[in-house]
């Protein structure tokens, strides 16, 4: 027979599960009233356990709420992969977000899902790579470390040369979207260059393995690839666990690969935030995606992308060169 504390705990349990469901029934109704701002601010936080430009895709969201109610944005993302510190915002490593200088108030949501918010879903629906370019470029700063950085490697790197893009998003990405083969990436890869004029390749990657394979397997050009300090050596996704004293580095390098896929004259990739996100950074920028995300994962900017260039199209998407 149970005992009264065994029941107790049991009571305690339940009360605790109710109130849990009726936060997360009411936390949308709650912030959404903190959506129209305080003093023309919308200041959040997000502690999230996402990959990094799934976080951007958010921010983004916040941004075109802002745009859309004329409000300055405050954003912070707090969550344990990208900052060493931990609570504190590592945002502000990557961008700052412009709002003319001004001092912002302290964050008056937090959340962990972009979803609590209650944003419209219009936000979403309706992004466009072109207006995400907008909003990113109106909104967002980019660390003066980092642009420097990417220009100093596509100085040493690209100049002179029309580089093929090639990005590869391995480990966890098989329960959003069907594993690309290697062999068959290559392939296209070196069709790829022909196609656009390439004479160089420039390969991101979360997977050293595949990194090591296309060096053995990019025929008659140059292989770039930048120097990342961390890259998966085995099943495990790099950008879902903490690293203490490496987190940073890990976000600075999806950031800098990324922007580095956008100033190649064409891209083959498989599906991903990271290489999706070049799409946004250069939205002229010819794509050639391998895999189709699977229709629950089917989220912007990859949505947009098979839009522009469906399969029957791959073959014949623009050679023109990206921007700068």
């Amino acid at each position: 027979m149970s005992s009264p504390r065994a029941h107790w705990w049991a009571l305690i349990g339940r009360i605790r599960a109710c109130a849990a469901r009726i936060d997360a029934h009411t936390k949308p109704w709650r912030c959404r009233r903190k959506l129209r701002g305080r003093a023309g601010w919308l200041s959040v936080r997000i502690d999230a356990r996402v990959g990094l430009f799934a976080q951007f895709n958010w921010v983004l969201m916040l941004l075109a709420h802002c745009e859309a109610h004329r409000l300055k944005p405050h954003i912070e993302l707090t969550g344990p992969f990208y900052g060493d510190e931990i609570g504190r915002d590592w945002l502000g490593h990557l961008y700052r977000l412009d709002a003319g200088g001004e001092a912002p108030p302290a964050p008056v949501c937090t959340v962990s899902d972009i979803d609590e918010l209650g944003l419209p879903e219009s936000y979403q629906a309706q992004m466009t790579l072109e207006r995400a370019h907008a909003l990113w470029t109106r909104y967002a700063r980019l660390d003066a470390g980092i642009a420097a950085h990417v220009d100093n490697f596509a100085a040493a790197h690209f100049a002179g040369r029309r580089v093929l893009g090639v990005h590869f998003r391995g480990t966890d990405k098989t329960s959003e979207a069907a594993r690309v083969s290697w062999r068959a990436l290559a392939g296209t890869v070196n069709a790829a260059a022909e196609t656009h004029a390439c004479d160089a390749v420039f390969v991101a990657s979360d997977e050293q393995a595949f990194i090591d394979f296309m060096l053995e397997n990019t025929v008659g050009r140059p292989l770039i690839v930048h120097a990342d300090e961390l890259r998966a050596r085995g099943s495990e996704a790099v950008h879902v666990r903490t690293q203490p004293g490496k987190n940073r580095i890990k976000a600075r390098e999806a950031l800098v690969n990324a922007l580095l896929l956008s100033r190649c004259a064409a891209l083959v990739r498989s599906a991903s935030f990271l290489s999706g996100w070049a799409s946004v950074f250069n939205p002229g920028l010819p794509v050639i995606l391998l895999n189709r995300p699977y229709d629950y994962a089917l989220w912007f900017p990859d949505r947009e992308v098979l839009k522009r260039y469906p399969p029957a199209a791959r073959a014949h998407a623009s050679t023109a060169r990206p921007p700068g």
